[in-house]
């Protein structure tokens, strides 16, 4: 009785493992046709799913070459030596095909891989745990392996990365780097040529035309003349921004932009005659005679001129006044 219910549980596995390997040439080159269009799609991994699912209706071994190609595809070498060390055929172009392609790989992956370096901006100094610094763009053979790398440029803040070399594919690796600052510089439109208009950078006076360092994020820029002509922006300043603002004020006439300045100054005491009425007395300085007054030299468009004579006034109490006067010129 034992014995006949042993042969009855061999029978049955041998029938369902019968069953489970039945080819379907049909559901193969459904699934051989998923597997196509997944690789053209650049998605490897369904690729092999749907190339094992070809391989279970029809075990070809060359689907299973197929699936190697695919772990390539993925830089997953191990995998593929793997998938091609499982394949059994009696066809011995097939048997040469796996052989040149284990060995193909196999030295691949004896030799250092490339790597291109590069970062946004660039100009960076790459700093290895491993090996000697490289500047960015550069490129370098590292052997497989984990490598800690910092990455530092002036101005921008330091990055400290992981590096993982594997595969036998070339490696691209790249950083944007964050700034610490961003720069700024304001103009001024709109006022005559010469003319100093104020300039604020978040209420703090700047010097228009100078590139001034500023922190990333927005920032207000106001520009003004006198009390009448005045403006305003929002700056947002990105990472390593370089940005030239203009801040253009409207209105603006000559007369208006034209400054006061003193070109002479003297100070005197005179006697006048008194305006009882007014208690206020106006008079003319006896010392600031302009034949005797010594004629100052001043400085106007870059040209030498001399103050050719003035008539100097002044308020007082009484009958003596004491007073500083200027001569005053636009």
């Amino acid at each position: 009785m034992r014995t006949v219910l042993i042969l009855f549980c061999l029978n049955f596995a041998a029938v369902t493992a019968t069953a489970q390997t039945q080819r379907d040439p049909e559901k193969a080159a459904k699934a051989f046709e998923a597997a196509k269009r997944a690789k053209a799609l650049g998605n490897y991994k369904r690729s092999i799913e749907r190339l094992r699912e070809a391989y279970k209706y029809l075990p070809d071994p060359m689907l299973q070459v197929n699936i190697a190609r695919r772990y390539i595809d993925l830089n997953d070498p191990e995998n593929a030596l793997k998938e091609l060390r499982l394949v059994k055929t009696s066809n011995r172009r097939v048997r040469k095909l796996v052989k040149e392609e284990i060995a193909s790989i196999e030295e691949l992956m004896n030799k250092p891989l490339m790597v291109t370096f590069d970062t946004d901006p660039p100009g960076a100094l790459l700093t290895f745990d491993k090996g000697d610094p490289l500047s960015t763009p550069g490129r370098r053979n590292l052997a497989r392996g984990d490598y800690k790398v910092s990455i530092a440029l002036d101005g921008y803040e330091k990055q400290e990365a992981t590096l993982s070399i594997q595969g036998i594919r070339p490696i691209n690796r790249s950083w944007k780097l964050k700034s610490f600052h961003g720069h700024l510089r304001v103009v001024v439109g709109g006022v005559p040529a010469g003319t100093q208009a104020t300039v604020t950078l978040d209420d703090k006076p700047v010097k228009g035309g100078d590139r001034i360092r500023v922190a990333r994020g927005k920032h207000w820029v106001r520009c003004s003349l006198g009390d009448k002509h005045k403006n305003q922006l929002m700056v947002d300043v990105g990472p390593g921004a370089d940005l030239d603002v203009r801040c253009v004020l409207t209105g603006v006439t000559d007369k208006e932009a034209a400054e006061w300045k003193t070109i002479a100054g003297w100070s005197s005491v005179g006697v006048g005659a008194a305006v009882i009425l007014t208690g206020v007395a106006l008079f003319a300085s006896y010392a600031v005679d302009i034949n005797d007054y010594p004629s100052p030299q001043y400085n106007i468009d870059s040209e030498s001129k001399r103050l050719g004579g003035g008539i100097a006034t002044g308020v007082g109490a009484g009958l003596v006044g004491l007073g500083t006067y200027w001569l005053l010129t636009k």
